[in-house]
């Protein structure tokens, strides 16, 4: 039997997709202005806050904790709420070792990894999502 967030994952269309790795150093934060796209972080190690600004609410995430920012709004994703946002998010290089865009930054820190995925969805059938 299936549940109803099941059955919704399944109707929705995924026109177009990007996934990025992330390895992060504390302290680090970046800043992600709205998007007609949705966004799904994957805590792979160590932790990370995120943050959507409108509705000031916030998740901590441990390893194998996912966040989804659905409607592309406008969000943080910080090492801890206190730390400051990047001006600018540096450009991946190819990781050998993943094959995916990978960004390394932050301040020396507490390590964290992240996956990061921006999808484009069929926007008709995302709107219940």
């Amino acid at each position: 039997m299936e549940d109803g967030l099941s059955e919704l994952l399944q109707a929705i269309r995924v026109e177009d997709a990007c996934c990025l790795h992330a390895e992060l150093s504390a302290p680090w934060g970046c800043r992600r202005e709205s998007s007609p796209n949705a966004m799904i972080y994957i805590c792979v190690d160590g932790h990370a806050h995120v943050a959507v600004t409108a509705a000031a609410q916030s998740v901590a995430l441990r390893p194998g904790d996912c966040a989804v920012v659905a409607h592309g709004s406008a969000h943080t994703l910080k090492d801890s709420p206190s730390s400051p946002t990047l001006a600018r998010i540096p450009d991946p290089d190819i990781d050998a070792g993943t094959g995916l865009p990978t960004i390394r930054c932050g301040g020396g820190g507490g390590r964290a990894t992240l996956i990061a995925l921006e999808l484009q969805l069929d926007r008709m059938r995302a709107r219940s999502l």
